[in-house]
């Protein structure tokens, strides 16, 4: 949804929308690479879950960060992850578990805005992508855009098969 609300996500973010520049834990890396991307847009994000093992760290680094955490209901969250081999349902839950700890304690500590989404209710319906979608825009302060805002409702399923292939000026799948 971000990436089709027109926020730059990383040029070479695959299907699943992670930014493979983000996918190290190397903090020099990483803040060579936070850097570069500060210099290349004034608004950009990325996907990464394991980063919110991390979150002290891009706190110290982002420039003015924006956290936007979805939740979905932790089976079919493991049952995704599962059906691509990485790990057993328990092992996922138990990652998953770590991940929004993380996530807790960053959110009771963080003074930058947060926007917490209830996957399962913006997937519910047309409204609710729509409602989700300006939501989001919103948050990030962009102007409304109806092209922009059409390009991210699209984007969401919620069919739980997986992700949506964008189109090729988004990113290089």
């Amino acid at each position: 949804v971000v990436r089709g609300l027109g926020v730059s996500m990383g040029p070479r973010a695959g299907l699943n929308h992670e930014d493979p520049l983000f996918l190290t834990e190397e903090t020099d890396r990483l803040k060579n690479r936070i850097a570069m991307r500060n210099n290349e847009n004034d608004l950009w994000g990325f996907k990464v879950p394991k980063s919110s093992l991390m979150l002290d760290f891009y706190e110290k680094h982002l420039r003015n960060p924006y956290y936007i955490i979805t939740y979905r209901n932790s089976l079919a969250v493991a049952d995704s992850w599962v059906q691509r081999g990485a790990g057993t349902i328990l092992d996922v839950l138990e990652r998953s578990r770590a991940y929004h700890d993380a996530l807790h304690t960053h959110a009771r500590k963080t003074k930058n805005p947060i926007l917490f989404l209830n996957y399962e209710r913006a997937v519910q319906n047309e409204d609710s992508k729509y409602q989700t979608a300006r939501e989001i825009s919103t948050f990030l302060g962009l102007e409304e855009d109806p092209a922009a805002l059409e390009r991210a409702v699209s984007m969401v399923t919620g069919d739980g098969k997986g992700y949506v292939n964008l189109p090729e000026h988004f990113s290089l799948v």
